[in-house]
């Protein structure tokens, strides 16, 4: 009866922290917009430094509570496609690493980001870590345009 009793919860412990693991690299390809409207009508001058980076972690517990990271850079454009493109918990986490870049970096925006996310799956829990890499960003000047110039008039 003990030999079964300790077969199963060492089986049951077996399957519960077993897992996979799977890694992501994604580099956006415009991380800026100047296709929108406001792109069209201010015209900023960047200055780009040296290489910048960023980390982040997060725990997902049953799907519904995360603990980890909880600053975030919003607004980041990771591009489109790739599997994590669908997940919240994965932007969540370059959103955390991004921050994370900017800040100690004092940068206003990331040239050529990077994104590595690395994911450990487990039966009743997922971890992600994200790191960011790129170059320091400083915008050290922004203008409105003349809307009549180049056709963006009325």
């Amino acid at each position: 009866m003990f030999k079964k009793l300790a077969y199963t919860a060492l089986l049951s412990t077996a399957i519960l922290t077993t897992g996979c693991a799977s890694r992501n690299a994604s580099q956006a390809s415009s991380p800026l917009d100047p296709g929108s409207v406001v792109g069209h009508q201010l015209e900023a001058d960047i200055s780009v430094g040296g290489k910048i980076s960023g980390e982040a972690s997060a725990t997902v517990i049953l799907y519904l509570f995360t603990i980890g990271d909880t600053k975030r850079a919003e607004g980041v454009n990771y591009g489109i496609g790739g599997i994590f493109s669908g997940l919240g918990a994965s932007n969540d986490i370059k959103d955390a690493a991004a921050y994370d870049a900017v800040t100690k970096s004092s940068a206003d925006i990331i040239v050529a980001p990077r994104y590595v996310v690395d994911v450990q799956n487990y039966f009743l829990w997922k971890e992600f870590h994200s790191s960011v890499t790129g170059y320091k960003g400083t915008i050290t000047k922004i203008e409105q345009r003349d809307p009549a110039c180049c056709g963006l008039g009325k």
